[in-house]
């Protein structure tokens, strides 16, 4: 399964806007793409 790496400055960027959410959401995003590259067949 292809994983992406979340960009660090965007990750503390929408950590320090968004808090205990955000940090929730960027941790999940590397688990959605995966699951739609998966899905959708691409890479």
């Amino acid at each position: 399964m292809t994983r992406i790496a979340v960009p660090a400055r965007f990750a503390a960027d929408t950590m320090e806007r968004e808090g205990a959410a955000g940090a929730a959401w960027v941790a999940a995003v590397p688990d959605v793409v995966a699951e739609y590259l998966e899905r959708w067949s691409l890479r």
